[in-house]
Formats: structure tokens, C-alpha cells, sequence
């Protein structure tokens, strides 16, 4: 067969293959089914209502692999649906847990950039010693205001990060929720800015922002977005707090342009 295969493929009587086809090195293709021009992306199977990724090559890809900052995973055992997305599920992969939302987007918190843990961190701090923050509320470790930990009164620092990460997975979850249900897709480090920012206010603030309003009619000016963060700057006493000034900076930039930075 010559390299025309990149593009279409011909059986032993020279028809054009539709359909799912295997070369001779156990690649699998797609072929569309009324043309047989070879399909790259993603493809929905209407026979079993799976996705599968097609690289730029044709070739079918399993295992994990990333699109646009995003990571999915991709069935990489001949179960019958050897390349299907995992969608809307929980798996355990190579003995760890993972979670896929609706899109097949992995979400699972645990995994959540440890860019994203020294962010907060540095605007959280780590106490160990339960306090009243500035708006008077008991806090303890990483900004937990959950009474399991408050009501301990001393926690070490390895409590302090699983209740990090018990919160983490409650923003994350949350923040994946909300994009989902608007069908508002958000990279990386938009997503994780969000997470930030719903970390210090409450998802149900985010969810009624004008940010997050902006946000699912598509609006990117930078302008815009730094005012909308800028606006959740005061303590619940109402006085403007300098701390979240240089927050809402922070998590802006993130949102728009990657940058974890905690300097001004």
C-alpha cells in the first residue's frame, strides 16, 4: 500500500475500507463511512456512543494524553471499546483514583497543579492554631473553616494538607459544576483561578458574580475581567482589606495569562 493510506486505504481487490480499520503494525484508523478519507479528532461512534481522539496522523490514541491544557483518558485495553474516552465516571488508573466530568475532562482534585497549592498557601498562610480571620470567622491550616478541623483547636501540618485537599476537591467539583451546566469551557489556569477565587468567597458568590456572568457570554477584556475580580476586595465588615487587593490581582492575572505569580 503506498503512503495513500494516510488519507484513504483499499483492500486486496483495491475497494475503498469505511469504517474502523487496523494496518499491519496493530494502529487503528477511522475511514469515514461514506467517503473512506481518513478522520482526525474527535470521533463519535454512533454504534457504541463513544468518543475517540484521532491524532493528526489518524492514528487512534489510548492511555492518557492532553488537549489545550486539558487531560483525558482514553481506554487503552481491547475490552470491545479499546480507545473510548472515560466520560462522566470515576476509575481507579494505575492504583489512583481519578474522576471525568461530562466532557471527559479528568477533574479529580487531587490532582489540582501544585502551582494552585503554593497560590492559595501563600495567600491562606498555614496555621496551625485555629484563629479568627478578618472577616471573624474560625479558621485553621489552609483557610479550613470546617468545624472537624477548627474544633481540634491544633492540628499538625500534614492535617492541615488533607483538609486542603478535602476543601480543594469541594471548589474544584464546584467550579467544574458550573462550567459544565453553562457549557462555558475553561482552560487550565482559568479553571484554577476560579477555584481560588471560590475558595476565598463561596462558590455561590462566583456563581452570581458579574465575573462569572461575563464569563459565559465569552467576554475576554482584560479590563473587564480584572475590574470583576477587583470588586471582591472587602472583608464581611465591609472595610476594604489590602490582602484581597493584591488577591484579586493575582487570581486575575492567572485567569488571563497562566501566570501563578503572587507578586504585584
Amino acid at each position: 500500500m503506498s503512503n495513500q493510506w494516510k488519507w484513504c486505504a483499499t483492500d486486496s481487490e483495491g475497494k475503498v475500507i469505511k469504517g474502523w480499520y487496523q494496518d499491519d503494525n496493530g494502529k487503528w484508523y477511522h475511514l469515514d463511512e461514506e467517503t473512506g478519507v481518513m478522520t482526525t479528532g474527535w470521533y463519535k461512534d454512533t454504534r457504541d456512543n463513544n468518543w475517540y481522539y484521532l491524532d493528526e496522523n489518524g492514528v487512534m490514541q489510548t492511555g492518557w494524553i492532553i488537549l489545550e491544557e486539558i487531560w483525558y483518558y482514553l481506554e487503552p485495553d481491547s475490552t470491545g471499546f479499546k480507545g473510548a474516552c472515560y466520560i462522566d465516571r470515576t476509575a481507579t488508573i494505575d492504583g489512583k483514583e481519578y474522576s471525568f466530568n461530562k466532557e471527559g475532562h479528568m477533574v479529580d482534585s487531587s490532582l489540582i497543579s501544585t502551582n494552585l497549592f503554593n497560590f492559595v498557601k501563600f495567600f491562606e498562610g498555614c496555621y496551625l492554631h485555629a484563629y479568627y480571620c478578618p472577616s471573624h470567622v474560625l479558621t485553621i491550616g489552609i483557610g479550613n473553616t470546617n468545624p472537624k478541623w477548627t474544633s481540634l483547636g491544633t492540628i499538625t501540618e500534614d492535617q492541615a494538607i488533607e483538609a486542603f485537599k478535602e476543601d480543594m476537591k469541594v471548589f474544584a467539583d464546584g467550579v467544574d459544576s458550573l462550567s459544565s451546566n453553562a457549557n462555558v469551557p475553561l482552560n487550565a489556569y482559568q479553571r484554577e483561578s476560579l477555584i481560588s477565587f471560590s475558595f476565598n468567597v463561596g462558590l455561590g458568590a462566583l456563581e452570581s458574580s458579574t465575573l462569572w456572568k461575563n464569563i459565559c457570554t465569552g467576554v475576554t477584556d482584560p479590563e473587564v475581567i480584572n475590574e470583576n475580580f477587583s470588586r471582591w476586595n472587602k472583608g464581611s465588615d465591609g472595610n476594604v482589606l489590602h490582602g484581597l487587593i493584591k488577591r484579586r490581582y493575582c487570581e486575575a492575572r492567572l485567569f488571563l495569562t497562566g501566570s501563578y505569580s503572587t507578586e504585584i
